[in-house]
């Protein structure tokens, strides 16, 4: 089934975009993390093995899996922010000759070999707690961002374990984990509760309310996006190949979120051939247990979350993916400098298979989709509304519009989650919509006294 020209396909005229408007932020901070210049030979190796580490399948415990490229990659970019903080801010700071992952848990500053070998001394996490401290007072950080931190160095001990060189070609074929090992990992895993129970209370960094935009005003912005989608600029003149494949993707992943309210990780990693798959000329998203945060509790191994994508999305996407010829025989898609014919994606050169990237051809991290999603709607609306607000505002929206409890819980199901944390959800959301309300009355009556 071919996409239906009248339906949504790339337009030819032109409406006026309004002008890009920088996403307000926080007092600038300086970067601190470790640069690729100041990454020596042998951190750099340490650093590839445990990518790979990660990321393959021969982990030291079977009951652990790997992860995502993706996933693996934001866990490094952690690393080496902690690096660079030991390097820049600890006291004592490291020299960059001397820093090594098995740093990461050395009081004594010790090679991994020489720490390990003091007997009485077993590893600590008092780096950790100091960068953590450091990063809520210096950095004002959410107690998300530590969570995420904490994530990764979970990830470093089961790779440190054992550390010794000798001891490297055993990683891959232990069975079961060491007492040190279990040590740290139970202190971390403390410090993830502790933090869990701080967030709960810990008020947060940028207001939600205003960066919320209500399901209607969202929609709104997509309506705009697939009209900024042409091929004709200002003064009817020609736009770029790179400026209409960025308005298409811009396009495609606001209009995603508005067909299915997923999870940003979701549409981050939407990865062509394995979790975006097409059947019988029907698009789905197939998700596992492994590519949603409640995926092992609602899924069995081997099961699939199984969406079906509805069809008013089927132009742009097939334009952006592969390129079509329409019922007027127009190529909807890229025509590169030899006459190939194929998507949109193509503009860019992407040597991965993930739907959406950043424009340098590289997948999103969850820093970069977020800025991304942030920029375009502030653009659109004045609030810098993230990507993790689209559950809340549709759950809002479809309990403020009478939906049946039949409705809500079949949304409950196709989000991923329970009646109850559904509920969860839409009570916070509630909850700050109530005290606006009761703000905005009494600004209203102040201004018309005291004026």
């Amino acid at each position: 089934m071919s996409p239906k020209t009248n339906s949504s396909s790339i337009q030819t005229s032109h409406q006026a975009q309004e002008k890009t408007v920088r996403v307000p932020r926080r007092s600038h901070k300086p970067s601190y993390g470790l640069t690729d210049a100041e990454i020596t030979p042998e951190l750099g190796r340490e650093l590839a093995e445990f990518y790979r580490f990660m990321t393959s399948g021969a982990l030291t415990s079977p009951s652990v899996k790997p992860i995502t490229a993706v996933t693996a990659k934001n866990y490094l970019i952690q690393v080496r922010q902690f690096l660079g903080w030991m390097h820049r801010h600890r006291t004592p700071v490291v020299p960059l000759s001397q820093l090594r992952l098995s740093e990461l848990f050395s009081t004594s500053g010790l090679r991994a070999e020489e720490a390990f070998g003091e007997k009485a001394t077993p590893l600590r996490i008092a780096n950790i707690e100091d960068y953590l401290r450091w990063l809520r007072l210096e950095r004002e950080v959410a107690p998300s961002y530590e969570l995420q931190v904490v994530k990764a160095f979970i990830w470093i001990v089961r790779f440190l374990e054992p550390v010794s060189t000798h001891q490297v070609l055993k990683r891959y074929s232990r069975e079961r984990t060491s007492r040190r090992e279990e040590g740290v990992l139970k202190g971390l895993r403390s410090l993830m509760r502790d933090i869990q129970i701080r967030a709960k209370t810990t008020q947060r960094v940028v207001d939600e309310a205003s960066k919320r935009i209500d399901w209607l005003e969202f929609l709104d912005c997509v309506k705009q996006l697939k009209a900024e989608c042409t091929l004709i600029g200002k003064s009817n003149q020609q736009r770029s190949k790179s400026a209409i494949a960025t308005s298409i993707q811009r396009y495609l992943i606001f209009a995603f979120f508005s067909a299915i309210p997923e999870r940003p990780r979701t549409v981050r990693e939407l990865e062509l051939g394995r979790t975006l798959v097409k059947r019988d000329e029907l698009w789905y998203l197939e998700l596992g247990p492994e590519d949603f945060k409640t995926g092992k509790t609602y899924l069995k191994l081997g099961e699939k979350h199984v969406i079906p994508i509805p069809q008013w999305y089927y132009p742009e996407l097939e334009a952006w993916l592969f390129g079509y010829e329409d019922e007027a025989k127009n190529w909807q898609g890229y025509v590169d400098e030899k006459g190939n014919r194929c998507g949109w994606r193509q503009v860019f050169e992407p040597t991965h298979n993930f739907v959406f990237f950043q424009k340098n051809g590289n997948p999103f991290t969850s820093v970069t989709f977020s800025g991304f999603f942030k920029q375009v709607a502030y653009r659109l609306t004045g609030k810098a509304c993230s990507p993790q607000l689209i559950r809340f505002m549709a759950i809002a929206h479809m309990r403020n519009s009478g939906a049946s409890v039949e409705v809500m819980e079949s949304l409950a199901s196709l989000m991923g989650h329970s009646p109850q944390m559904q509920q969860k959800i839409y009570s916070r959301h509630a909850q700050t919509q109530k005290s606006t309300l009761a703000l905005d009355a009494l600004a209203t009556i102040s201004s018309e006294v005291l004026e």
